[in-house]
């Protein structure tokens, strides 16, 4: 799974409109979530590439590449028809 890590030498300091921005310029929409800890989503497949990305908590995606638990700053690629749980 291609995850970016937030990187402060490269990224500057870690910030919620920091993240907006760095999304923004790699041409995608920002939309802001919150979940509840514990929130679960079953299989399923988006028909966009789009990018999940964490301010604050953790998120944990399965997807038959394997799982990975991002943490704030953290940015992952998520190509359209992938199928994922959270």
């Amino acid at each position: 799974m291609d995850v970016e890590r937030w990187n402060a030498e490269k990224d500057g300091p870690f910030s919620e409109r920091a993240l907006q921005k760095k999304i923004e310029k790699l041409g995608y929409s920002v939309l802001r979530y919150a979940y509840p800890p514990g929130t679960f989503f079953p299989n399923h497949t988006h028909s966009v590439d789009k990018i999940d990305g964490v301010v604050a908590g953790l998120f944990r995606m399965t997807a038959k590449e394997g799982e990975v638990v991002l943490e704030p700053g953290d940015c992952l690629k998520v190509p359209r028809g992938t199928a994922k749980a959270y």
